[in-house]
This record gives structure tokens, sequence and C-alpha cells, in this order.
């Protein structure tokens, strides 16, 4: 694996990360080489919902906004920018189903993309990494629960409307 623009190595950044605390150094660099380095434009899309998702990407460098289309909104609703060390395409990864969102590089971006058998392994091997991602997933959707609340007190007409 080459290095990183600005952080070493891959398998040090994964080991600066919260959901890979614990896993020893030669685990994390076996799961480095295993890994896809990947640099995105701005304004490239690293997924896009309703794709099907076999990879998540770690954050290395850069920032990338995540949004969420549908058919009864006319522009998709930023759920949020995350920057490094965050991870994103987890959700897909983990159970199979579709991209819940499309995710986009707001600047250059580099990522680790890190395929779902070398998840698995992983958390076969180090359940921990499981209760980090729960962790991940657990405050993602807080946050959604906070915006959809937040965009439910600014629409027109609705009880507790927030006149601006």
């Amino acid at each position: 694996m080459t290095e990183m623009a600005g952080f070493g190595n891959a398998s040090s950044m994964l080991a600066s990360l919260t959901i890979f605390k614990g896993i020893p150094a030669d685990r994390l660099r076996q799961l480095a080489e295993r890994g896809r380095p990947r640099t995105f434009r701005r304004d490239e899309p690293l997924m896009r919902q309703g794709e099907l998702g076999h990879t998540m990407h770690v954050i290395l460098a850069g920032q990338v906004a995540v949004e969420r289309s549908h058919p009864a909104i006319v522009h998709p609703i930023q759920l949020s920018n995350l920057g490094v060390g965050e991870v994103v395409g987890e959700m897909g990864l983990l159970d199979g189903e579709p991209r819940s969102a499309t995710v986009t590089a707001v600047e250059q971006t580099e990522t680790l993309e890190v395929e779902r058998h070398d998840l698995e392994e992983v958390i076969i091997q180090y359940p921990a990494v499981s209760v980090a991602l729960l962790r991940v997933l657990s405050r993602r959707l807080r946050d959604t629960d906070e915006l959809v609340e937040r965009v439910r007190l600014q629409a027109p007409g609705a009880e507790g409307a927030v006149d601006p």
C-alpha cells in the first residue's frame, strides 16, 4: 500500500480510528493492504443512493456530504458532512440493502475502500469493531431524528412551526 498524502500509511490511520481500537497493528496492516486507496475529486460521488454496495469507505483526507433524495421533495436533504476518521457506506455493507444516501466529495477526498468480506473477517476476530459500528449507526440515527424534527418544525403550517 502506498503512502496517503499527509497521513503516513493507511494502517497507522486505521489504528487511530475508534472503530478499529484494540486491533493488533499486523491485522490493521493486513486490512489496509487488502483495502483499495481511492481519490475523489470535488463533487465526485463515492456512492449513489439506491445502488447496491459491497464496500465502505474510511475517510483518510478530505470531506464528504451525505444527501438523501425522495420523490416528494424537490432538492435532496443534506444529512451530514463527514471528514477524516469517519466511515461511509457501512449500512449497505452490513445489511446488504441498497445505499440509503448519496455521498459526494466536498473537496478532494482520499479514502480506503474496504470490502464486505474483509470487514466481516475483522468483526468475527474482533467483536469490539461491531460494537463501535453500532455506536456510529446509533449516533447517525439520532442525528437524522434531530434533522427530521428541525425540518418538521420549519415546514409551513406545521404544528409548532417556527416563523422565520
